[in-house]
C-alpha cells in the first residue's frame, strides 16, 4: 500500500470506532482505516471504506471475531464520493457517475435512463422502491418495464418533468413503492411506482408553508417546512391506495417545537434523528410491523451528534462518513492564535464603550480599508496613533465578528441569527469585505421565510445585496405571502408597500 497523506486528511479513529463494523477488524483492517478518507456503515456486519489512494474495500463480518476485507477493483481509482446501501448498493463518484451492485457481485455502471447521467441523490427504501435524482433536477425510478422483444426487465426510466409542474426537483424520498419529490418552490409531489402505479400528484396539506427537506424511513416519509414544522406520511401497502391521492394522510408531529433538521438512515430505516438546535437532537423510531397501529416513539433530547445517535440506534450511517475537520495551514493557525491571545496587539477600537484590540499589520494585510486607515496621512489627521479608534453606528459584537472573520475566515454567529448576520453583512459592505458580504448574503438567502421576506426585500439593496433582494421578492411572489402578512398587526405598512412596489417594478421590467 502506498504511503498515506497526513493524518488530518483521514477520518479520525474515534469517528470510525463508534460503528460496530469498524471495531476489531484485525491488523490489515486497522492499516486500511488509518488511511480512510470515506467510510460507510451499511449494517453492524457490513461496511465500505475508501482510502486516500482511492482504493475501495468492503468489510464483512462473518463472525464475532472475523472481519473479511476485500478490495473492490471496479471502485478503485474512480474517486468515489458517497455510498448508498441497502438490498442494492450504489456508489456515486466525484463526477456524479453511478455504480450499482449486490453484496458479493461486482459493481457496474448503471444503465437505462441513468446512462451517462450525473446523479445528485439516490433514495432507497427497505425492500422495494429506488429513485434517483439527476443534477438537472430530473427524477428516475427503478422498476419493471417491457422491452422491444416483449420481455420484462428491471431498468431505470425517467419521469417526465411535466408531472412535477415543470419544476426542478431538489430532493427525493421513497418507502416501499411510494415516492415523494420536493421541488425548488417548496412543493411536494407524491406517487406510486411499479405495476398499477400512479403518476406524481401535488400534495395539498391545509395550512402548510413551503417545504425545505424530505426524507424516508422504513414505513413513513417525513417532510420539514421552512417554519420548522415536521409532517409525516404513514405508508400503506400500495394496493390500499387509490388514485395516488393521499393528501389527508400527512400528519403533523411535534407541533410545539421548531425543528431545525432531520435525517434518516436509508436501510434498514426504522430510525430518524430530529434536530431541535445544534446542541439538542433526539431519535424518532418507527414502530415494528406488529405494532403498526402505534405512533412512532422518541427519546429525550441529547447533545450527541447525528452520527453518534445513528450508531447507537441502528448501526447504519445516514450519510457517508468523512473527515469533519478541514485542514488549516500553519499561517491560519498563527492568525487564530494571535486573535485569541492578542500577543503584541498594537491597535485598539472603542465600540459601545468597550475596547477591542488587534494587530495593525494583520488588518492592513487582509483588508484594503484598514490599510488605508492605518496610513500615515490618516493617522496624523485623526490623531489615532496612540488613542483607541472610536467606531460608531454598530454593535460591539458585530464589529468584533468582523475582525474575527478577517483573522480566521470564519463567521462567528450561528446561521439562524438573522439579525446579527444581516448587521455583519452591512458592516462588511461598509468595510469593503466582499467575501464576508457574499457569505452572509448566502446564509440569509437560505433563511428567507414569511417572517423576514418583506424586511429583506425592502432593505437588501441598501447594503448592495441584490441577490438577496431578488430571492426575497421571488419568495413573496411564489408563496403568495402578501395576503397573509399585509395587515398592520403583522407587518409595518411601509415595509409591505416598499417590497410590493419593488416586486411590481421587477416583474414589469422582465
Amino acid at each position: 500500500m502506498e504511503p498515506s497523506t497526513p493524518s488530518s486528511d483521514v477520518i479520525p479513529e474515534k469517528q470510525l470506532k463508534i460503528w460496530k463494523i469498524f471495531r476489531n477488524v484485525g491488523p490489515d483492517g486497522e492499516e486500511i482505516l488509518k488511511t480512510a478518507k470515506l467510510a460507510h456503515s451499511a449494517a453492524y456486519n457490513r461496511g465500505l471504506v475508501v482510502t486516500m489512494t482511492d482504493e475501495t474495500y468492503s468489510f464483512v463480518r462473518e463472525g464475532d471475531d472475523v472481519c473479511k476485507i476485500l478490495k473492490i477493483p471496479e471502485l478503485s481509482g474512480v474517486q468515489v464520493e458517497e455510498f448508498v446501501t441497502g438490498t442494492i448498493n450504489f456508489a456515486v463518484t466525484v463526477d456524479r457517475q453511478v455504480f450499482s451492485w449486490y453484496w458479493g457481485v461486482p459493481p457496474a455502471p448503471v444503465t437505462g435512463s441513468l446512462t451517462g447521467v450525473q446523479a445528485r441523490q439516490i433514495a432507497l427504501s427497505e425492500f422495494e422502491g429506488i429513485l434517483a435524482l439527476s443534477v438537472g433536477g430530473d427524477v428516475h425510478q427503478w422498476g419493471l418495464t417491457q422491452s422491444e422483444n416483449w420481455r420484462r426487465a428491471w431498468t431505470w426510466t425517467k419521469i417526465p418533468k411535466e408531472h412535477f409542474g415543470n419544476q426542478e426537483v431538489i430532493s427525493i424520498a421513497c418507502v416501499e413503492l411510494t415516492g415523494v419529490a420536493l421541488t425548488s418552490k417548496g412543493m411536494l409531489y407524491q406517487w406510486i411506482s411499479g405495476e398499477g402505479g400512479t403518476m406524481p400528484k401535488k400534495v395539498r396539506i391545509a395550512g402548510s408553508v413551503p417545504f425545505k427537506k424530505v426524507t424516508g424511513g422504513s414505513d413513513f416519509i417525513a417532510a420539514l417546512t421552512l417554519k420548522g414544522e415536521m409532517r409525516y406520511l404513514k405508508i400503506k401497502h400500495p394496493g390500499l391506495i387509490s388514485g395516488g391521492d393521499t393528501t389527508t394522510e400527512w400528519k403533523t408531529i411535534f407541533k410545539d417545537h421548531k425543528i431545525q433538521d432531520m435525517a434518516s438512515c436509508t436501510w434498514p430505516g426504522k430510525v430518524f434523528v430530529v434536530e431541535l438546535n445544534k446542541d439538542a437532537r433526539f431519535v424518532l423510531s418507527s414502530p415494528l410491523p406488529e405494532a403498526s397501529h402505534h405512533a412512532p416513539s422518541f427519546t429525550l433530547p441529547s447533545s450527541l451528534s447525528m452520527d453518534e445517535l445513528f450508531s447507537q440506534n441502528g448501526d447504519t450511517s445516514y450519510q457517508t462518513i468523512s473527515a469533519q475537520v478541514k485542514t488549516r495551514n500553519k499561517a491560519s493557525d498563527v492568525l487564530c492564535n494571535l486573535w485569541e491571545n492578542k500577543k503584541l496587539a498594537d491597535v485598539a477600537f472603542s465600540v459601545e464603550g468597550k475596547v477591542i484590540t488587534a494587530h495593525r499589520c494583520i488588518l492592513a494585510e487582509r483588508s484594503e480599508y484598514f490599510e488605508i486607515m492605518f496610513s500615515r496621512e490618516w493617522m496624523e489627521a485623526t490623531g489615532g496613533a496612540s488613542s483607541a479608534i472610536e467606531v460608531k453606528d454598530t454593535k460591539y459584537d458585530v464589529f468584533e465578528a468582523l475582525l474575527f472573520y478577517i483573522y480566521t475566515d470564519l463567521i462567528k454567529f450561528k446561521e439562524d441569527e438573522d439579525e446579527n448576520i444581516f448587521e455583519l453583512m452591512k458592516l462588511a459592505d461598509f468595510y469593503c469585505q466582499v467575501k464576508l458580504h457574499n457569505e452572509c448574503e448566502k446564509i440569509l438567502i437560505n433563511n428567507i421565510s414569511e417572517e423576514n421576506a418583506f424586511f429583506f426585500a425592502r432593505i437588501a439593496s441598501s447594503v448592495n445585496a441584490s441577490t438577496l433582494e431578488e430571492k426575497a421578492m421571488k419568495f413573496i411572489a411564489d408563496y403568495q405571502v402578501l395576503g397573509d402578512n399585509s395587515s398592520p398587526e403583522k407587518k409595518p405598512w411601509r415595509g409591505f408597500m416598499d417590497a410590493f412596489e419593488k416586486m411590481s417594478a421587477a416583474l414589469l421590467n422582465q
